[in-house]
């Protein structure tokens, strides 16, 4: 299961949006290959992850700015050093917007997203204190599953968007 969310993620990390139909099967294809996965899932249904995630962006955020696989590195107030990669980073007129993308294909994904919860944490606190700017939303795509989970952090809960 890591092999093919490793392959799925590097798929996403790339500016696929930009490429025509054929060049972003062929790129799929090879990253599935690269990862030995492409005897465990059609590049074609990582293809329909991917642009499917795309429209879920673009209807849901005007004027967006995205950023992929965005480095963060900060020390907390707990003298602790934050560092890591956040997936996708979406600038917006009222803030960020915080996606990762995780791969689970089991049962109960918002019990397994709030295991994410302090990561995610961490990584909001990395961006509001390096810009200056609220971040108003924190996003959990499952492209195996097809959905997108928001994470609510004042309650600790996720549900589904």
């Amino acid at each position: 299961m890591d092999a093919l969310g490793n392959a799925v993620h590097a798929y996403l990390s790339l500016d696929y949006a930009n490429l025509n139909d054929d060049e972003q099967l062929k790129v799929a294809e090879r990253i599935l290959k690269n990862w030995g996965m492409d005897s465990f899932i059609d590049a074609s249904e990582v293809l329909k992850a991917g642009n499917n995630f795309q429209k879920y962006i673009d209807e849901r955020y005007d004027n967006y700015k995205a950023y992929k696989e965005w480095p963060i590195f900060i020390r907390n107030e707990e003298n602790q050093v934050i560092q890591g990669w956040i997936d996708m980073l979406l600038e917006t007129e009222e803030g960020y917007v915080l996606i990762d993308h995780k791969d689970y294909p089991g049962s109960n994904p918002e019990d397994r997203a709030k295991l994410y919860t302090p990561q995610l944490s961490a990584y909001k606190e990395a961006v509001e204190k390096s810009t200056g700017k609220p971040v108003i939303e924190i996003l959990i795509h499952m492209p195996v599953k097809g959905i997108v989970l928001k994470l609510q952090e004042e309650e600790n809960l996720v549900g589904a968007l």
